[in-house]
């Protein structure tokens, strides 16, 4: 069951936003839109996991995605979160 749904990133829909709004020959165009093509690879990468994870059964995993956690310290991100109570 996926208990938190994917979205696309926020920053990616920033970066179209900027893209949108510069010259083509404006400085500083060409590196958004290779920081964009990059995002945009790692977060289709991340949905073809989710083919995959579609194939789990419900009743037994939970998914969360995008999670923003803390150690205490600082915040780090998971991209994905697979929870099961089996281990094998």
């Amino acid at each position: 069951m996926i208990e938190k749904e994917r979205r696309v990133p926020e920053f990616i829909m920033q970066l179209h936003a900027l893209l949108r709004r510069i010259p083509e020959m404006e400085h500083g165009r060409e590196k958004a839109a290779s920081e964009l093509n990059k995002r945009k690879a790692g977060f289709i990468g991340e949905q073809k996991l989710d083919y995959y994870l579609d194939f789990l059964d419900e009743k037994k995993y939970r998914i969360f995605h995008g999670l923003r956690l803390s150690n205490g310290k600082q915040f780090f991100q998971m991209d994905t979160l697979l929870l099961t109570k089996i281990f094998a």
